[in-house]
């Protein structure tokens, strides 16, 4: 039901009966569930005395689930599953564990722990994990899917390569493409209990009206999945009313709102051909649904908690048909049902509620289980008393996850907004030896298995990766180093259960087979994230022929690794190096650097460590560190490379001297994400240089030769040469002075 809100006579705006209460925001003109939330959730710093204890009825259904679940471990691992319904959000009746007891209903069936049949991922895998069980599938459905409906695994075989199929069937390439299904799954179910599905209907007819214009493949294909939506949208009210609900409309009610977002989540179980299934982030949400209707006096806690307690149990008995292979790579029956609690907001407010600590509160009252995985998102300015419920939780259940950037965050940040764009990560251990403070452990995990076999795990390094790029910084990814400083690589031997040493030359056949087979595998796994184009291998301070060597290995991994190099200018390294970078003493021929550039490589220079100016040591006056950013320019290069940012001392706030090279040659800013007076004016420089080449292309245009004359003789000034002449202060303060006028 709609209500109008009116003043003298003219309608102020639309509203919902299930938005009363709630605070105004731009979610209530548009699809913008975080605005909701941001105007509406109550953060919550106490204690956890406020939960209820489990209900009778939750005790009792639970007793239900623990008798299905000994029962099928009993039958082997599966109870009961379709051979003839092919899942839909509409295909089965309604099926509960008990009618009278659940407050949360619906079910991936219509009976409990019965699985569904889902052949849209592979009808192979359908088949041979019904076989795995004793069961068999219906031949019509192998009939319609084998000749008549090509699934996702027909689409992944198609697109593998005479070579793949065969490493596949080698088992060198896992089975991961086709038997993982799409991947992982996150859907923001909580639309449906904020603004109904008609709601959400209209806003998917409204957009595919707006799609006009040329029928372009794009197009065509934009129109068609918009209808697909809507026709599931649809689909998903016809589910909710088997069970006798009606989510047209937006919640009401706490009871419905977590229904409603239940079910949204029940009909992409229903209809998903993935592994793993996250839900999301919903504690906050539904938090003030329960805060909304306790205030009212419609429920009490006891109630809220039953709610909780009825939604997490359904997220437990979520499971899929799996074949042998994927059970070999999982153990368990896993589905990946990642529920995302507390944190911090952009705005400094915790995003913990009560509701957080009633979702944890379901490992005590239902006991614990890695299903859902309950995942804190950790911070240091969490309220104190919900990091010591966690922590107890955490010591008395072993079923909480945690998950934490907000050390890094901030740091890299200033690195982002300074104009940093390469990504540096280390794919070996201790790269440089002890030249920084810190130890710079691998991100890739080198195995070596008792068979002699290799095995790379880089989970590490994908995390790195992906978090560097959420703060911006996505141009280029360097990985140090396949010529570490002391030419010794760490790797664990399984064999004898402890870390080993190989040290090995470039040019020798060891450190040749050594990294030819790590490269590979790495390139497999960079091709397979996206990453590889922007991948380089990358090398610093490295002589002549350990280079050449080096190269040539790179070249028999992959002939299209991108490399990169900090040292020393070798007219032999030009067309082989994509990214070259050497010393601010050393200068590139003009024409090497215009014809690298058509070339599409990057082309700079670096300081680092020695103490001849200009440099960014806490000594140096601050304007050198604006001053290297304009040199860059003078050079016509592509920009500058400062060789490190937060390796600090002990205590760099006290004494910034480090055992090796001068003061702050190792860090630009501090602890605490506390910027320096050097990184600032480092960071106007970059600022400097941006407008100079933006300035020079629009000359160029207007064929302003005069004006090109001018900046050309600004950057004159800027030669390392010339610094007892020009103090950097009065270089950079002249220049800026001339360019602001343009």
């Amino acid at each position: 039901m709609k209500i109008e809100n009116k003043h003298k006579g003219k309608v102020l705006k639309m509203q919902y009966e299930g938005w009363e209460g709630f605070k105004s925001g731009a979610w209530e003109n548009e699809v913008n569930v975080r605005d909701f939330i941001q105007n509406n959730y109550t953060p919550y710093e106490g204690d956890g005395a406020f939960l209820a204890p489990a209900t009778e009825n939750t005790k009792k259904l639970w007793a239900i689930v623990t008798d299905l679940s000994a029962k099928e471990r009993a039958a082997g691992g599966v109870l009961d599953a379709d051979t003839s319904i092919v899942s839909s959000l509409t295909s089965h009746g309604a099926g509960y564990l008990d009618k009278d007891l659940e407050q949360i209903v619906g079910l991936q069936t219509d009976k409990p722990f019965k699985r569904a049949l889902q052949p849209f991922g592979g009808i192979r895998m359908s088949e041979e994990a019904l076989e795995m069980y004793g069961y068999h599938l219906d031949p019509k459905v192998k009939e319609i899917f084998a000749k008549y409906r090509k699934t996702h695994n027909d689409g992944v075989y198609d697109a593998y390569t005479p070579e793949m199929r065969a490493a596949r069937k080698a088992h060198i390439l896992t089975g991961l493409p086709d038997t993982y299904g799409r991947g992982r799954i996150v859907g923001d179910y909580r639309r449906v209990a904020l603004y109904g599905v008609d709601y959400l209907i209209a806003k998917k007819e409204a957009d595919k009206k707006a799609m006009n214009g040329e029928m372009t493949a794009e197009l065509v294909r934009d129109r068609e999945e918009i209808s697909e939506q809507i026709k599931a949208l649809k689909q998903l009210k016809e589910m909710a009313a088997i069970y006798g609900c009606d989510i047209s409309q937006p919640a009401k009610t706490a009871k419905e709102a977590v229904q409603a977002l239940y079910f949204g989540y029940l009909a992409a179980v229903k209809d998903q051909n993935g592994a793993a299934m996250s839900i999301g982030r919903n504690s906050t949400f539904l938090d003030i649904y329960i805060e909304r209707d306790l205030k009212k006096g419609l429920i009490t806690e006891t109630q809220a908690q039953e709610y909780i307690d009825h939604f997490v149990m359904k997220l437990r008995i979520v499971k899929f048909m799996r074949i042998r292979e994927y059970n070999e790579l999982f153990s368990g029956d896993p589905t990946w049902v990642t529920e995302s609690i507390g944190g911090m907001g952009e705005d400094g407010r915790t995003l913990v509620t009560k509701t957080a600590f009633r979702i944890l509160h379901t490992l005590d009252n239902l006991g614990p289980a890695p299903e859902p995985n309950l995942t804190v998102l950790w911070a240091r300015a969490l309220p104190e008393n919900f990091k010591k419920f966690c922590a107890d939780l955490s010591i008395r259940t072993s079923s909480l996850q945690y998950e934490s950037d907000e050390l890094m965050r901030p740091l890299m940040k200033l690195y982002a907004d300074a104009g940093g764009k390469v990504i540096t990560a280390s794919i070996m251990h201790k790269p440089w030896n002890g030249q920084t403070y810190d130890a710079f452990e691998s991100m890739v995990t080198w195995l070596k298995k008792a068979d002699g076999a290799w095995y790379f795990d880089y989970t590490v390094f994908d995390k790195w990766v992906e978090f560097m790029m959420s703060t911006g910084v996505r141009k280029q990814i360097s990985c140090f180093s396949m010529v570490p400083w002391r030419l010794s690589f760490q790797y664990f031997d399984q064999a004898s259960n402890s870390f080993k040493y190989l040290n090995a030359k470039p040019g020798e056949a060891a450190y040749e087979e050594f990294w030819i087979t790590m490269l590979k595998s790495f390139a497999q796994h960079l091709k397979k994230k996206g990453w590889f184009e922007i991948t380089h291998i990358a090398m610093d301070e490295r002589p002549m022929k350990d280079m050449q060597e080096t190269l040539k290995v790179i070249r028999k991994a992959d002939k299209d690794f991108k490399v990169s190099l900090a040292g020393t200018y070798h007219p032999e390294l030009v067309d082989e190096l994509d990214d070259y970078c050497i010393t601010i003493a050393e200068r590139f021929p003009p024409e090497t650097i215009d014809s690298r550039r058509e070339a599409g490589k990057v082309t700079t220079y670096y300081t680092c460590c020695s103490e001849p100016r200009p440099n960014t040591f806490t000594f140096s006056p601050p304007a050198e560190a604006e001053w290297l950013a304009w040199h860059s320019a003078k050079e016509n290069l592509d920009g500058y490379l400062r060789w490190a940012l937060n390796s600090w001392v002990k205590n760099p706030l006290q004494d910034s001297r480090f055992t090796a090279w001068a003061a702050g040659d190792t860090y630009l800013i501090y602890p605490g994400a506390r910027s320096s007076i050097r990184m600032e004016r480092l960071t106007e420089g970059v600022q400097a240089f941006e407008k100079m080449r933006i300035l020079k292309e629009e000359f160029k245009k207007k064929d302003n030769k005069g004006a090109i004359k001018n900046i050309e003789k600004i950057l004159q000034m800027f030669d390392e040469r010339s610094l007892g002449e020009i103090p950097a202060a009065t270089a950079v303060n002249k220049a800026k002075e001339i360019i602001n006028r343009y």
